[in-house]
């Protein structure tokens, strides 16, 4: 009888201790009269809502991401086509080498943009997410100068970039590598999701490469001797990077907007959790004094059976004689 009536009260300190600990009943069968179905579907929401909860966050990791990449595009494209205006004094509009390489190194900076990665993921290359986007900033540029060698005049230089960033030319078919499948649109909430599926084969990161490109490729004395033809060339670059600008500026605005609707789905979300463990305790929370207070009573009954356990174990006929 003692022996049972240890295991009882042991096991019932063991499952108050639990129920205060977590707030939670330990017997659900019981705290709810063996009715659990309305249990069984809170549980699954908050199971549901926890992963739409990581998607979400997930989804703003990569958001961000995409947004700070463009926007150092951005930039870069903004200070190249300054100093190419700021840099063509004198007749013929002469570009100093100052201004070249910093075309050079725009283009170098876009193209490592382009290959960045977000959550371990590569922003721009489509459904292959584990493969960069586009080749290295020095082979798509040595590429380019071997496509433009030999052109006759301005025409033909700026038909020959514009044939290779062009559908079927060396940018699609040779420099990226991603997939022309965009990202599925992401669910963050139980009714919304966002579209992050901008791909490095977009026209608008063909046309900012490909103004770049116009004045990088001028290094090396292209058109020297027919300043007019370099002035076209320079001329088309200013004028493509400033549509390119704009283009980039349209496209941080759409990212900018799916920012905002995975910020909202992320407080969506951490409210309608609070809410759903509100409801989960009102169903099979244990009070907290409650609780204690029955801990403190079963110590008591369990300490009072030691006692007693104690005593009968010295009731012998030797020691009553």
């Amino acid at each position: 009888m003692t022996r049972r009536a240890n295991t009882r009260l042991t096991s019932e300190l063991s499952k108050l201790g639990t129920e205060l600990t977590t707030g939670l009943k330990r017997d659900k069968g019981t705290a709810l009269s063996g009715d659990l179905g309305m249990l069984t579907a809170l549980e699954r929401s908050v199971t549901e809502i926890a992963a739409l909860s990581s998607a979400a966050k997930e989804a703003k990791v990569f958001a961000d991401a995409t947004e700070a990449r463009l926007g150092r595009i951005q930039d870069r494209v903004q200070d190249l086509g300054t100093k190419a205006i700021l840099s063509q004094g004198g007749v013929g509009g002469n570009v100093e080498p100052a201004v070249i390489a910093a075309a050079q190194d725009a283009f170098a900076t876009t193209v490592s943009s382009m290959n960045a990665t977000g959550v371990g993921r590569f922003l721009f290359s489509g459904t292959a997410t584990g493969t960069p986007p586009l080749r290295d900033a020095d082979a798509i540029l040595a590429d380019l100068a071997a496509a433009v060698a030999g052109a006759p005049d301005a025409a033909s230089f700026n038909a020959a970039v514009d044939a290779y960033f062009g559908p079927g030319g060396g940018y699609e078919t040779t420099d990226y590598q991603g997939t022309t499948q965009d990202l599925a649109p992401q669910r963050v909430s139980q009714d919304e999701a966002v579209d992050l599926g901008l791909r490095a084969d977009s026209s608008v990161f063909r046309d900012t490469l490909a103004n770049i490109a116009r004045i990088a490729l001028l290094d090396g004395g292209a058109f020297v001797g027919a300043p007019a033809e370099r002035q076209t060339i320079i001329d088309t670059a200013i004028g493509g990077l400033r549509v390119a600008g704009n283009a980039l500026t349209r496209e941080r605005s759409v990212v900018g907007s799916a920012q905002g609707l995975i910020d909202r789905a992320i407080t969506r979300n951490a409210s309608e959790t609070t809410a759903l463990d509100q409801t989960r305790i009102s169903l099979i929370g244990a009070d907290p004094y409650e609780t204690a207070t029955r801990i403190e009573q079963t110590q008591v009954q369990l300490e009072s059976l030691y006692t007693l356990t104690a005593r009968l174990s010295r009731l012998n006929l030797a020691n009553f004689l």
